[in-house]
């Protein structure tokens, strides 16, 4: 409560748990003025000096003592009070209904692209995270808010850190067998992991990988560019059929799940790549698969090619 003396103005802030409790005497700790107030209804009426009614204890009596000065006196005897009414602005902002923070499922599996704003305020892992997550479980609420017209590099970047885990997986899971099996009698096992384990340098066949990964994400962006604009007419874009194979790649991370992991990754991004084709070009399931058919027709020729030699 701001207190104020009539006389001299005087004011002092007075918090309210030190305000006496019933009517007393206050005594204006600048000017000497006396006044008779109540903590309920203000500033009653002025005392004449030297008459003080003792039905009504002074402040000095209610603290200990009628003599003492009290220049730091937290009740100015005498003064009005003026009680703090709270602003229009802040009523206002407690009647409003207190939003509900949204639970950690909903803003885990929420819209937009956390990668594409990163590092924000959750951090780069954090906003990779949830973007794979959001790739994975929701997909076609993740790919029908993808911007044609934004950048790739965000994209690329994202498909470079899913391959990266998925070649280090592969790669740690390949030194784990190897040491489990050890000097194994049976040939055809041997000669089956001598083929799979990584053979030179680590770090060369990283980059290598990386690089072989770009190249087919290119490439295959590139012809279901140009099958789906067949298809669907002007509308497609190669910076949105881009970055739908670049995230569709998230549930690659599965490859940190032993023997079936890598398996179940690639159909799952497969699934994941028709559902962003879908949800980002409005096609229909028919359309859809149609534009799928000559990537599978080339995938089939080219395993046919190797076979033979």
């Amino acid at each position: 409560m701001n207190i104020i003396c009539p006389d001299c103005g005087f004011t002092r802030d007075v918090p309210p748990e030190m305000l006496p409790d019933h009517t007393v005497i206050a005594n204006c700790p600048q000017c000497g003025c006396r006044f008779r107030f109540s903590p309920t209804e203000g500033f009653l009426e002025k005392v004449q000096d030297g008459v003080v009614p003792r039905e009504e204890p002074t402040l000095g009596e209610q603290e200990g003592g009628d003599d003492r000065e009290r220049a730091d006196d937290p009740l100015p005897k005498g003064a009005i009070i003026v009680p703090n009414h709270p602003r229009e602005e802040d009523e206002a902002e407690e009647q409003k209904p207190h939003a509900k923070k949204p639970s950690f499922a909903k803003e885990l599996l929420g819209d937009g692209n956390p990668w594409s704003c990163a590092p924000g305020t959750a951090g780069w892992i954090s906003s990779l995270v949830q973007t794979i997550v959001r790739i994975m479980l929701s997909a076609p609420r993740f790919f029908s808010s993808i911007n044609p017209n934004a950048s790739s590099v965000r994209a690329l970047l994202f498909f470079l850190c899913i391959c990266l885990f998925e070649f280090l997986c592969n790669d740690i899971w390949m030194m784990v067998f190897r040491a489990m099996i050890g000097d194994s009698t049976d040939s055809q096992l041997a000669s089956v992991l001598a083929m799979l384990a990584p053979q030179g340098n680590i770090f060369l066949l990283t980059l290598l990988q990386l690089a072989l990964g770009t190249l087919k994400l290119y490439c295959v962006s590139g012809m279901l560019y140009g099958v789906y604009r067949l298809l669907s007419g002007g509308e497609v874009t190669y910076g949105g059929i881009f970055q739908v194979v670049a995230y569709s790649t998230a549930p690659c991370v599965l490859a940190v799940v032993p023997l079936v992991g890598s398996l179940a990754g690639a159909l799952w991004s497969l699934a994941c790549l028709a559902i962003g084709i879908r949800q980002h070009l409005g096609l229909t399931w028919i359309q859809t698969f149609t534009g799928f058919l000559p990537m599978l027709v080339l995938y089939a020729l080219c395993m046919r090619y190797l076979t033979i030699v």
